[in-house]
C-alpha cells in the first residue's frame, strides 16, 4: 500500500509572494508521462517562470529520480508540490497479461481522481499573489482540472503526450490484434521499391530538420518562445 502526505517543499511560498507569473504542471502519474513535463518544466524555467510541479509525493520523487542529464532539485525555479492521495495498491506487473498496456499503475490512476481538489485549491492560493497563471496538463489529467477555468487569472493548456501510433497501438491490442498481414506486405513491397529508398532518404533529412529545429533561432525553439510571450503577456527574446 502506499500512502500520500500533504506537503510544500522550501521556497514555494517565497515564490508565490513574487511571482508575476506561474506555471503549474500537471502530469500523468506514469514514468514516461512524468518525464515529459519535467522536462518541459526545465525549459519554461529557463525564461526565469516559477514552475510548480505537481503530483503525489511518490511519482514527483519517481519524475525526480529517474530523469537522466541533470538534477531537477538543483534547478531554483522549479518547485515540487506534494498532494495527497488516498491509500492505493501498488500489485506487480502480470507477466501473463493478454495486452502490454501496464495495467498494475491503474490504482494509481484511479487514486489521482483525488487529486481535483488540492489542485484546484493550489492554483487558487497561487492566483492571489501571480498575475497570470499557466496551468499545463496532461491530456490524460483534464478531470484533475478542470475547475481550473473558475479562476479569473488562471487559464489551462493541454500537453498530448501520446503519439498517435502508441493510440492506434493500443486500440489494436484491445481489438483483438486483428490480422495486419495485408498491410504489412504492402509496407514491404514499398519499402523494398524505388520509392521506399526515396522515403527512407525523405525520413533521414526530416530527422535532421528535428534536430535543427529545436537549436537556437530553430522552429520548435521560436515555438516556444512564442508560447512563453503568450503566457506572459510580453514580447521576449530567446533566452534558452
Amino acid at each position: 500500500m502506499a500512502s500520500e502526505n500533504h506537503s510544500q517543499e522550501n521556497g514555494v511560498q517565497n515564490v508565490m509572494e513574487v511571482a508575476q507569473v506561474a506555471v503549474v504542471m500537471v502530469p500523468l502519474p506514469a514514468q514516461g508521462h512524468l518525464n515529459q513535463l519535467l522536462h518541459l518544466s526545465r525549459l519554461v524555467s529557463a525564461y526565469d517562470i516559477p514552475v510548480h510541479f505537481v503530483g503525489t509525493a511518490t511519482h514527483n520523487r519517481q519524475a525526480k529520480v529517474r530523469v537522466h542529464g541533470w538534477d531537477p532539485s538543483a534547478t531554483t525555479n522549479i518547485h515540487f508540490l506534494d498532494l495527497p492521495t488516498p491509500p492505493f495498491d501498488s500489485p506487480l506487473p502480470d507477466p501473463n497479461a493478454t495486452t502490454k498496456f501496464p495495467s498494475q499503475i491503474l490504482p494509481a490512476f484511479h487514486a489521482s481522481i483525488h487529486l481535483r481538489e488540492p489542485v484546484y485549491s493550489f492554483v487558487h492560493e497561487l492566483s492571489s499573489t501571480a498575475r497570470r497563471i499557466a496551468v499545463i496538463y496532461d491530456s490524460l489529467m483534464a478531470y484533475v482540472v478542470q475547475d481550473i477555468c473558475s479562476i479569473p487569472n488562471a487559464e489551462s493548456y493541454c500537453f498530448n503526450s501520446i503519439s498517435a501510433f502508441s493510440l492506434y497501438s493500443f486500440y489494436w491490442e484491445v481489438n483483438g490484434k486483428p490480422a495486419v498481414t495485408t498491410v504489412e506486405k504492402a509496407v514491404r513491397r514499398l519499402m523494398d521499391s524505388a520509392k521506399g529508398e526515396e522515403m527512407r532518404k525523405r525520413a533521414a533529412e526530416l530527422g535532421d530538420a528535428v534536430k535543427q529545429s529545436v537549436m537556437e533561432g530553430g522552429a520548435t525553439h521560436k515555438e516556444m518562445d512564442s508560447f512563453i510571450a503568450h503566457i506572459s503577456r510580453q514580447n521576449i527574446s530567446s533566452q534558452i
